[in-house]
């Protein structure tokens, strides 16, 4: 149930109302303090005598309520479903009402789906300020509310490379009272995603395939693609090449056909690292240079990821021409952090045959760095490095 008494305190301070001229004649002033910060609820007849001082309809803040729970479904399902642009649109109606949604029951409901929001359009910084804010009034959460921090906060571990403490809280979900994961549509999706990053193949690719039939269910499409994307790339770790190269086909038809660029993209970068696993030079360039065209943001890490990749077929072709100039379009758009800039470093010393500082590079940063974060892929590729000689330290740099 509503409780309109923060609603008071609202418009009261919007009209620079003191509490004295606004319960004169209708409570006391101290009745009115506990009405307005919660601590009691106030009659429906002396709510309405203090909405109509006020000069608000309370009928019509009912109305404006129902409405922003109303567009608050809207823009979840929309973020649920990566409708960037949408969700954007939504957040951006909701921001301008967040005073109002701020002094009504709504609130921590609005500050989650904020938080999940944030996840989506890779804003860390803006989600780790939400989260801040959000620890301080847990303790306020209803169960649901609650629920829904543990997975949104999981979602963020996941984006900062915690895979094995997003783990811990899955699991925790999944043995509560309350079904949590089963209310989240990306729930299994995730879980599966965890497990990828953390080359743990098997679980990976059952769990992508029960959030493959969940989004099938609620008829997802764009979902199913990631999905299917994330058992192609399972199938092509585990070298059953021929599989991944028929799912990898027919995600890229349903992906050009919904003309969604940034899929296609990532489609495109995967189908080269399959070729680059089966070490068809070529066509890994073909597929990766495609990926490329696709690719609308040059500051991303999928475009980078494929420069990378490229440049280091180049290196094990002796195309160094060709490596440098790759390496330079890298060097223009990456960030002097993670994985990427690890890798982008041991490209510049293979190709300038500066051996003995990628040893110690290996040894002294990248490996620590890889180790920490759960590059666990990675990792493992680089850990041969130390003991490899030159050429395979070229044929083994894969992404």
């Amino acid at each position: 149930m509503e409780s309109f008494g923060r609603l008071v305190y609202f418009h009261r301070k919007k009209q620079h109302k003191t509490q004295e001229t606004l319960c004169r004649g209708i409570c006391s002033i101290t009745h009115l303090s506990k009405i307005e910060n919660g601590s009691k609820e106030g009659s429906m007849e002396t709510l309405s005598l203090l909405f109509e001082r006020l000069g608000v309809e309370l009928e019509t803040e009912k109305s404006t309520i129902e409405e922003i729970k109303h567009l608050l479904q809207q823009f979840l399902e929309s973020v649920l479903n990566m409708h960037e642009e949408k969700a954007t649109h939504l957040f951006q109606q909701l921001h301008g009402r967040e005073d109002f949604i701020a002094c009504t029951n709504l609130a921590y409901i609005y500050e989650l789906y904020k938080l999940r929001y944030y996840l989506l359009m890779d804003q860390a910084a803006l989600a780790s300020v939400c989260i801040q804010n959000l620890e301080k009034s847990k303790r306020k959460f209803s169960q649901h509310e609650t629920y829904l921090f543990q997975y949104f906060f999981a979602l963020y571990l996941i984006k900062e490379r915690k895979f094995t403490a997003a783990l811990s809280i899955f699991k925790e979900l999944q043995t509560t009272e309350h079904p949590a994961y089963l209310e989240a549509s990306d729930f299994f999706y995730y879980k599966s995603l965890i497990y990828s990053h953390l080359h743990h193949s098997a679980l990976a690719i059952h769990y992508a395939n029960v959030a493959l039939k969940r989004f099938e269910l609620d008829n997802n499409f764009f979902r199913m693609i990631d999905a299917q994307l994330l058992i192609a790339i399972q199938l092509t770790v585990n070298g059953q090449y021929g599989e991944a190269e028929m799912l990898f086909d027919r995600l890229l038809n349903s992906s050009q056909l919904s003309k969604n660029g940034k899929r296609t993209a990532m489609i495109l970068h995967n189908r080269g690292f399959l070729h680059n696993c089966q070490n068809d030079c070529e066509k890994a360039i073909e597929y990766y240079k495609a990926s490329i065209r696709y690719s609308a943001n040059s500051q991303n890490e999928w475009y980078i990821a494929t420069l990378l990749n490229m440049a280091n077929i180049y290196i094990f072709t002796n195309e160094h021409q060709k490596a440098v100039e790759v390496l330079e379009r890298v060097e223009r758009n990456i960030e002097m952090k993670g994985a990427n800039y690890i890798r982008f470093k041991i490209s510049h010393y293979l190709i300038f045959r500066k051996m003995n500082k990628l040893k110690r590079f290996l040894d002294e940063t990248a490996i620590p760095f890889l180790d920490e974060n759960q590059h666990v892929f990675l990792l493992s590729e680089y850990q041969k490095k130390l003991t490899n000689d030159h050429h395979a330290v070229q044929e083994k740099i894969i992404y």
